[in-house]
C-alpha cells in the first residue's frame, strides 16, 4: 500500500490560519520516511498550527508512530501546537494503546475543531459570513 500527504491551509472565522496534513492510506515502515521529509519541510515553515487530519489513515504501525511524534517535537520547536482530527477506529485504537501522544488534542472532525477554535478565543462568528 502507498500513502499520499496531502497539505492545505485552512482559516477560521478570526483569520487564524492552520496546516491541515491529510494523511492517506498507510503509514508504516514503507511510507514513512517519505512522509517525515515532507513534514520536515512543512515544519521549516513554522506554522502556527497543524491538524492532522487522518480520515482516510488506513493503517498506522510503530514506524508511522514515530512519524508523528518526531514532527509533533518539530513543530513544536518552532512554536506551533499540533492536533488531530478524524481519526478512524483503528487508528484511535493503536494511539490509545500505545499512548503515543499525549497531550495532544483530538478531535472528531474538523467542525469539532473549529469549534474548539473559536471557543478558546471568546467569539462566535456571525451566521452568513
Amino acid at each position: 500500500m502507498s500513502l499520499e500527504v496531502e497539505i492545505s491551509a485552512r482559516s477560521d472565522a478570526s483569520g487564524r490560519t492552520a496546516s491541515v496534513v491529510r494523511l492517506v492510506g498507510v503509514l508504516d515502515s514503507r511510507t514513512a520516511a517519505d512522509a517525515q521529509r515532507a513534514l520536515a519541510i512543512l515544519a521549516e515553515s513554522a506554522p502556527p498550527a497543524v491538524v492532522f487530519d487522518l480520515a482516510r489513515l488506513t493503517f498506522l504501525d510503530s514506524s508511522g508512530i514515530t512519524v508523528l511524534l518526531a514532527s509533533r517535537i518539530a513543530f513544536r520547536r518552532k512554536g506551533g501546537t499540533v492536533y488531530l482530527t478524524n481519526l478512524s477506529r483503528q487508528v484511535r485504537r493503536v494511539l490509545d494503546v500505545v499512548q503515543a501522544l499525549p497531550g495532544v488534542r483530538i478531535f472528531e472532525s474538523m467542525e469539532a475543531f473549529d469549534a474548539y477554535l473559536a471557543q478558546v478565543q471568546g467569539e462566535r462568528p456571525d451566521e452568513g459570513e
